[in-house]
């Protein structure tokens, strides 16, 4: 229900929603100036219950919302706002709980030469002053970076500084409710604090500082950020005591960036410092233009640097490539280590044709296992060789790929191929999987997905198949599976629903030990699988 008056360019009455999945009242006034191009609002509101998954604003899930907020404000024509909104009572809640946010207080004001804003609540603090606005700030500092520093991105070689001031400070406090319903999984430490100082002269500084960043189990630990940018450049440094993805864990993180002038130079180091020599360092330079299309161009040079993984040392040999739009050129990246290598050369074109290269010898697939999570325990040497063509728009990928001295969980696969394609005009990937251990093959297995109709068919021979390769990936359920396991089995169907059946299927000497009850279960003998179970 609606009660009020509308003019041409102005709204002053109430407005009342009684929905199963949306519950508010709204009450105030707002105008518009066509000749000030400023609009001013002046209401209160209240939210009584919004179901906004219900609704179509988040469609994440469970995702529900209550508060009530209080405005008196007027937006200009730059979109900046001066005035007051406080909102209170803020009641949030998702599939992972309820949470009480507090209230927040947001206020703007502006004098003849300075422009103030502040905002204040249980989880977070900051203010503003400048002799521009908050719009203005973004602006001048995006345009210091960049049309100063890396002038062939915006076109402009003519910048000139209009001596704007800003000071900027924001702190965080408690913010766990607030993320585990905006971000679950994501965590910023308490007192995470941002510092930015733009001088009347041009010159801009500032820092992040944080004790922890993380995303589920990846984090960053004791992380800094701090830059300068002024007439002899723009630098800045992040550094991290501990970055830890997947199992993989580096020490004494340090990350370089530097720009002038359109150039740009960065720098990647890392050291553990442990029993196992782990550390690196990673250097490249680029070079921005406007070629002759005036189209934005990229030169990216990477400077010989080199990586230690498990007292292994990587050599990353120079080489070159160029980057506009979408067209990607790559002379030779090389990665040696002893008589392993990884090269990439040609190209990507969305405008011709073009293919890139990938070729591997003897590459130590172990190294992947710690990206891969604690349950991976992969072995073998890898050589052979990935396509990826282009026609256009139109892009095709093919791999083969040959490892031999295959081990899984430590359950010998013997020499493993594999083959795989994919084609971006028909959606469909297809992937082919075959081994051969002591002159017979366990496992020679067909499949293919749609990514159209997300569709899959897949079907796997297997003959004596060593189940102890499972068992990491199967732990919460099966602390010990043993044994072999032949037949043909077939799968297909959309993901979550796909139809599985077997024929031929037995088991032999095979052991299961329930995780639970540590009770083990030895099968032998025939079985059967189909749409009945």
């Amino acid at each position: 229900a609606a009660a009020g008056t509308i003019a041409q360019k102005a709204f002053d009455g109430k407005i009342i929603c009684s929905d199963p999945n949306l519950n508010f009242l709204f009450q105030g006034l707002f105008t518009f100036s066509s000749k000030t191009r400023n609009a001013l609002y002046n209401f209160y509101a209240n939210i009584g219950y919004a179901d906004l998954n219900a609704i179509n604003i988040d469609k994440r899930g469970m995702s529900r919302i209550s508060l009530q907020t209080s405005a008196n404000f007027t937006r200009v024509k730059d979109n900046d706002l001066l005035g007051n909104i406080n909102i209170s009572r803020i009641n949030l809640e998702n599939e992972h709980g309820k949470y009480d946010i507090g209230d927040i207080s947001v206020s703007s004001h502006s004098s003849d030469t300075l422009f103030r804003a502040r905002i204040d609540s249980e989880f977070a603090e900051g203010s503003f002053i400048g002799t521009g606005s908050v719009s203005s700030f973004i602006r001048d500092a995006k345009d210091l970076t960049i049309k100063r520093q890396l002038p062939a991105i915006g076109r402009d070689t003519a910048y000139i500084w209009n001596g704007n001031r800003y000071d900027l400070s924001f702190n965080l406090y408690d913010t766990m409710d607030l993320l585990a319903f905006l971000a679950p999984g994501l965590y910023i430490a308490e007192n995470t604090s941002f510092r930015m100082h733009i001088g009347e002269n041009g010159t801009m500084d500032g820092n992040i500082k944080s004790q922890r960043l993380a995303i589920g189990e990846q984090y960053m630990k004791d992380f800094s950020l701090d830059f300068r940018n002024n007439g002899e450049g723009l630098d800045g440094e992040i550094r991290s005591e501990t970055i830890n993805i997947a199992t993989l864990s580096l020490k004494n993180n340090s990350f370089k960036l530097f720009a002038k002038d359109n150039h740009i130079g960065i720098g990647y180091t890392y050291d553990n410092q442990g029993e196992l020599v782990n550390r690196g360092e990673f250097y490249m330079r680029g070079n921005l233009l406007r070629n002759e299309d005036d189209r934005l161009q990229c030169s990216i040079s990477l400077l010989p640097s080199s990586i230690y993984l498990n007292a292994r040392e990587w050599s990353i040999m120079p080489s070159e490539m160029t980057v506009c739009g979408k067209d990607v050129n790559i002379s030779n990246i090389e990665f040696l280590s002893g008589e392993q290598s990884v090269r990439i050369y040609g190209g990507i074109s969305d405008s011709g044709r073009d293919t890139l290269m990938l070729d591997m010898e003897k590459f130590d697939i172990s190294i992947i296992n710690p990206l891969l999570g604690k349950a991976a325990a992969f072995s073998g040497a890898a050589s052979g060789k990935a396509l990826l063509v282009s026609s256009g728009k139109n892009k095709s990928l093919s791999s083969d790929f040959l490892c031999t001295s295959t081990g899984i969980s430590g359950a010998m696969m013997g020499t493993v191929r594999f083959r795989g394609e994919w084609d971006n005009t028909s959606k469909k990937i297809g992937i082919d999987l075959k081994n051969s251990y002591e002159g017979k093959s366990s496992f020679d297995i067909h499949g293919s997905y749609s990514l159209s109709d997300k569709y899959a068919d897949v079907s796997a021979a297997l003959d004596g198949f060593d189940i102890s390769c499972i068992t990491p990936y199967v732990s919460s359920i099966f602390s010990e599976a043993s044994g072999r396991l032949s037949g043909n089995f077939t799968a297909n169907g959309k993901l979550g629903s796909m139809a599985v059946e077997s024929t031929g299927a037995r088991m032999e000497d095979a052991t299961l030990r329930i995780a639970f009850t540590n009770v083990p279960y030895t099968l032998n003998g025939d079985f059967h699988i189909d749409s009945r179970g």
